[in-house]
């Protein structure tokens, strides 16, 4: 192949590349199973800051806070390289497919209509950067091998706090990042207030209390008028969106499950290596893969949905999809 070919291939190839992405720019915000591997692939890396700028973009939310496309590119850019690639589940593609996930619940359930524009910044922002620069070693791991990253955050929430972390300092410490330049102090101090309450509740371990929340906040019939109820009900969605693969055709579910199962055991090795007794779920010697993704799903998973699926029928499909997921994992387990 002469040069002139090769170069004419290559053209040929970005061309096709553009064409696909022009066309998945146009998914509609109903459509759930998005490609978030496939967008990698085009992006040569990059879907966490295709999706979110495309979601910024597609609700108007750069024009309503005078922020130019550019220098969210940058944050973006600058947030995404903050994921370690070499992680199988937590990185930028878990990011960008939560990111998709939460938009998506929050269009299904009719919320974005109810939400300030900076209540929806706050949501989107949140999602982006829940799980930054994750090490791919649980909380508990860090706490027990008082790891700088728990020592810091006093071993509470010691991810989700340096997840927040690494988001706002990645705007703060280069003006072509800063995307809240122009945000007044009272704006910045309710999104933060909003962001961190979101990435913090994404915690496993207050999973028993938030969930109270919840079930105190359906007795009260779901209010919306009050900026921490429209938060607790955001909390809801983004938590969903973070275990959402379950919610996901079984291609991408399989996929994900593989993901977060070759990470467990990855630390279970680690924690045998360091003499440790590796936490539930981590022992490659001992786990039932599919037993131990059923139990997750009806033990930890389902009530979530059903709690979604109760309150915004729009996403009873997410709910149903659960269920057919479980039932794969019962069958494979023969629970």
């Amino acid at each position: 192949m002469n040069r002139k070919t090769s170069s004419s291939n290559l053209r040929s190839t970005m061309r096709g590349v553009g064409k696909e992405l022009k066309r998945l720019e146009e998914t509609p915000n109903n459509e759930y199973n998005l490609d978030v591997f496939r967008i990698f692939e085009l992006t040569n890396g990059f879907p966490l800051s295709w999706v979110a700028m495309l979601l910024f973009k597609r609700n108007k939310l750069l024009e309503e806070f005078n922020i130019s496309e550019s220098v969210m590119s940058n944050y973006l850019r600058a947030v995404e390289v903050l994921y370690r690639p070499e992680n199988p589940y937590h990185n930028n593609i878990h990011a960008a497919d939560v990111t998709w996930s939460f938009h998506y619940m929050l269009h299904a359930s009719g919320l974005i209509p109810q939400l300030s524009k900076l209540e929806l910044f706050s949501c989107i922002l949140a999602a982006v950067i829940h799980d930054c620069d994750h090490p791919a070693l649980s909380n508990s791991f860090l706490v027990q091998t008082q790891h700088p990253i728990a020592l810091t955050y006093n071993d509470s929430s010691v991810l989700e706090n340096y997840h927040c972390y690494c988001g706002f300092r990645a705007a703060m410490s280069n003006s072509s990042c800063n995307i809240f330049k122009s945000f007044s102090r009272t704006d910045m101090a309710q999104l933060r207030k909003i962001v961190i309450f979101l990435v913090l509740g994404t915690d496993f371990s207050k999973h028993a209390a938030i969930f109270s929340s919840w079930e105190e906040l359906s007795a009260r019939g779901w209010p919306m008028e009050e900026q921490n109820d429209r938060s607790l009900i955001a909390l809801l969605l983004i938590k969903c969106s973070d275990v959402g693969h379950c919610s996901k055709s079984i291609f991408f579910h399989k996929e994900w499950s593989q993901r977060i199962s070759s990470e467990f055991l990855r630390q279970g090795d680690y924690e045998k290596e360091l003499g440790f007794v590796p936490a539930p779920g981590m022992d490659r010697d001992k786990v039932d893969e599919a037993l131990s993704q059923y139990n997750f799903i009806t033990s930890s998973v389902l009530p979530l949905y059903q709690l979604l699926a109760d309150r915004y029928p729009g996403c009873k499909s997410l709910l149903d999809r659960v269920y057919k997921n479980a039932a794969h994992w019962q069958d494979q387990s023969n629970v």
